[in-house]
């Protein structure tokens, strides 16, 4: 039964590989979202049925299988998503003879990037605008000082990625 639920794990990973490629160009829901709920769907249904066709099935031994499986897919999916850096290669390769200054990177990509950043802290309520600076509200401060607990919790004490 171990190699049976095996198995069922990667045939549920594949049915999400496949699902999720179809869902994310048909709706415009979050991608997250997306990939979260068809994976959450797709184990529930590739377990039950894998325990309907195969009574006594081993649960645990299929669910990991699927479950590394999603979880190095959403690792990699997460890299691409919205990387800036990633971003500033694309135009750079695009660009007329794959060149582009400094300002122009600043510019056309980085402060676009970021300006819609500053604006989804705007809708969410976490910042507001005064003049050309922002200031933290109540709800930003509160969300600000549980991050910082969160990164101590982690041992981050560097923002980004290529901070030494």
């Amino acid at each position: 039964m171990i190699i049976t639920s095996m198995l069922s794990g990667l045939i549920a990973l594949a049915a999400f590989l496949i699902a999720v490629q179809i869902l994310t160009r048909l709706t415009t829901a979050s991608p997250v979202m997306v990939y979260f709920l068809t994976a959450l769907f797709i184990h529930l249904g590739a377990m039950a049925g894998g325990a309907w066709i195969y009574p006594g099935l081993s649960y645990w031994h299929g669910a990991t299988i699927y479950w590394f499986g999603f979880m190095a897919y959403l690792f990699a999916f997460g890299a691409f998503y919205k990387s800036i850096s990633l971003l500033i290669l694309q135009q750079i390769y695009s660009a007329q003879g794959h060149r582009m200054s400094l300002d122009r990177v600043a510019t056309d990509i980085v402060l676009p990037c970021f300006t819609n950043r500053i604006d989804v802290m705007l809708d969410g309520g976490l910042v507001r605008q005064e003049d050309d600076k922002y200031t933290l509200t109540e709800q930003g401060k509160k969300t600000a000082g549980k991050i910082a607990k969160l990164q101590k919790l982690f041992g981050i004490d560097q923002c980004g990625l290529y901070d030494h």
